[in-house]
């Protein structure tokens, strides 16, 4: 099965990631609400989609 994370560059999203690590860490807001955003719904796709595996 395809997550939407499979879709993108994997070092483009590590990118992004490690980004959202800084700012959460600095507490500085460099990274605009939309790659934020995108990022949240990511990683609630992945928990979600990881969850259904293990159902089946």
């Amino acid at each position: 099965m395809n997550t939407l994370t499979d879709m993108f560059d994997k070092d483009f999203i590590k990118y992004l990631e490690k980004r959202e690590i800084k700012i959460r860490d600095s507490g500085y807001f460099e990274m605009s609400r939309d790659y934020k955003e995108a990022i949240r719904r990511l990683k609630i796709f992945n928990d979600a989609s990881i969850y259904s595996e293990k159902i089946r």
